[in-house]
């Protein structure tokens, strides 16, 4: 089974989103990054993969507009994908970037673009710099509340900008997920919830729960997500289906345990204070990290003509 979580960059959504690749207990966990902004968000990369001077302005602006948001949320540019990884690895899950080079997307976009979208696209980025989170929450209302007529504004608007870094890369990540599904039996995907109904539309694995950012947001239909999660549930799941989890769910409760004591032997048996921040940084409690740039674009968080779900 395949579990797509859809975010929005700019939220604070570590926590949900920990959680349910927690009680996933899935085989592997993909996330929408490429090798370099992966390599840069675990630590493994300080340059983030790039130089400065190799930054297209349109990268960059990008990228700082969807930091300076995370913070109006008390958010870290990157905070779920970390959280993610950070759970995934915890539960011995396998993490696969499935993203393309961000770098070299924005700036053919960029190239490919008209004047006339070009114009567009900077001042829709002036009036975002001073929408603020009005601007971002709008955005994610108006997306919530009809998808289809946003994106077909979108298209009319953007039509490079939705064809390069939506378009696209949903081909690009979906044929990751399809490759890796022939590896691996249950995932988590977690992308920009703006990606999340043109990916579906390519899977070949008819078993996906999808999870979408407005189920992170809102708190009541946050707990439904939680409970059906914990309980090994899909939306759809029929009474039967249900009787027939409750092997695997008393399976999940007997891993649970297993994985209690190897913390615990764990701890028992780390008598040197070796690797404290790089542990830190990978165990889920805290994410030290710097925005690796354009993490995903699928609707409206860095790039001005959105502002809040990519």
């Amino acid at each position: 089974m395949i579990t797509i979580i859809g975010t929005g960059h700019v939220f604070d959504l570590a926590e949900p989103v920990a959680f349910i690749v927690q009680h996933t207990w899935p085989d592997a966990v993909l996330v929408e990054l490429d090798m370099s902004r992966f390599n840069y968000l675990t630590g493994k990369d300080g340059t983030g993969g790039s130089s400065s001077g190799k930054v297209p302005p349109v990268y960059r602006q990008a990228s700082e507009y969807q930091d300076r948001m995370s913070k109006q949320y008390g958010n870290k540019t990157g905070g779920e994908f970390l959280a993610a990884i950070n759970m995934g690895k915890l539960r011995g899950a396998d993490i696969v970037p499935i993203d393309t080079d961000a770098l070299r997307v924005m700036g053919e976009m960029w190239d490919e673009m008209s004047f006339s979208e070009k114009t567009r696209y900077r001042l829709s980025g002036i009036r975002d710099r001073f929408g603020g989170k009005k601007s971002v929450e709008s955005a994610q209302s108006r997306f919530a509340g009809d998808e289809e007529r946003y994106m077909e504004e979108m298209r009319r608007r953007y039509p490079t900008l939705v064809r390069k870094l939506i378009d696209e890369r949903n081909i690009y990540m979906a044929e990751q997920i399809n490759s890796a599904s022939e590896k691996y039996s249950n995932m988590v995907v977690v992308v920009g919830d703006g990606h999340v109904e043109g990916i579906c539309a390519l899977l070949k694995d008819p078993s996906v729960r999808k999870i979408r950012l407005a189920d992170l947001l809102d708190r009541e239909r946050l707990d439904k997500v939680r409970s059906m999660v914990y309980k090994g549930e899909t939306e759809n799941e029929s009474r039967s289906d249900r009787l027939h989890s409750e092997r695997g769910r008393a399976l999940r409760r007997c891993g649970e345990v297993v994985l209690f004591l190897q913390i615990l032997l764990r701890a028992y048996g780390e008598h040197q204070p070796r690797g404290n921040a790089g542990e830190d940084s990978r165990n889920g409690s805290s994410f030290r990290h710097r925005a690796c740039g354009l993490h995903v674009l699928g609707l409206g968080s860095v790039q001005g003509p959105y502002a809040s779900a990519r």
